[in-house]
Formats: C-alpha cells, sequence, structure tokens
C-alpha cells in the first residue's frame, strides 16, 4: 500500500530527536501512525514506533492564558502579532506552531533548556517572514 512507502520514508526523514508541536500535529496524528506502524511491524517482523519530544501549543495556551475563549493557531497567533500569509497548509502550519511556542514561552520559566529559538537563530526570523507577517503593537 502507499502507507508502507511514505510512512518509513517520513520516519527516515524526522529524526527521533525532532520536536514535535501541538498545533502542527496532534495526539490522534500520533496514534494513527502509531497504529499504522503496528500493522506494519506486523507484517515486517520489525518494532518501530514513533514517540517524539511533544509539546501541545493547545494546552499549553490553556494553562498560560485561561481567559481566551479561542485556542485555534490563527486566533493565538494573532494575540501575538503574527499572521498566516497561507492558512492551512502543512509546512505552514508547522512554523506557525512553532512561533506560537516561541511566544508562549517567551517569558515562561517553563521554557526548555533543549528547546531551540527559531527567531533568534540566524535566518531563523527571514524564513519565518516568509510565511509569516508580524505587526509590532499587535500585543
Amino acid at each position: 500500500s502507499t502507507l508502507d512507502v511514505i510512512l518509513p520514508e517520513f520516519l527516515d526523514f524526522v529524526d527521533p530527536e525532532d520536536l514535535v508541536v501541538g498545533h502542527a500535529i496532534g495526539d490522534n496524528d500520533l496514534l494513527s501512525i502509531n497504529l499504522a506502524l503496528m500493522r506494519m511491524n506486523h507484517q515486517n517482523g520489525t518494532n518501530i514506533r514513533f514517540c517524539p519530544r511533544y509539546l501541545d501549543t493547545v494546552r499549553l495556551a490553556q494553562q498560560l492564558l485561561p481567559k481566551r475563549k479561542k485556542y485555534n493557531l490563527i486566533a493565538l497567533l494573532e494575540s501575538f502579532g503574527w499572521h498566516s500569509k497561507k492558512k492551512h497548509r502543512a509546512f505552514e502550519d508547522a512554523l506557525a506552531s512553532y512561533v506560537l511556542l516561541e511566544c508562549l514561552l517567551e517569558d515562561s520559566a517553563e521554557k526548555p533548556d533543549w528547546l531551540p529559538d527559531l527567531l533568534t537563530r540566524q535566518g531563523g526570523r527571514e524564513l519565518v517572514l516568509q510565511y509569516l507577517d508580524y505587526e509590532e503593537d499587535a500585543h
């Protein structure tokens, strides 16, 4: 099947040390990937699992911003002054989720030491600005 081809290629692309951010991929996505892997493992006699480090930006936003009414990616990003140029595209949503994570943790003691800061990395801010607009006065 197509999944038998695509899933191993996806796992070759994604390093086990990579970070997965919640608005970009959810609990159901991780479960679906692992169920598909279980089927493949059964057929192939392998034992492959997908268990990346995972931060759920929805839950984090609910903890840090408890009085908000909407916790969707677009609404949360806009509250920090970021606007997506294209909505509901995999790469753009993944990038937007990471920017949201940085915004949520910017002044927080909860920010893990291992979390890279995309916006201050060389070329990071330029990459983000290809896909997101920023309004300085928004927050």
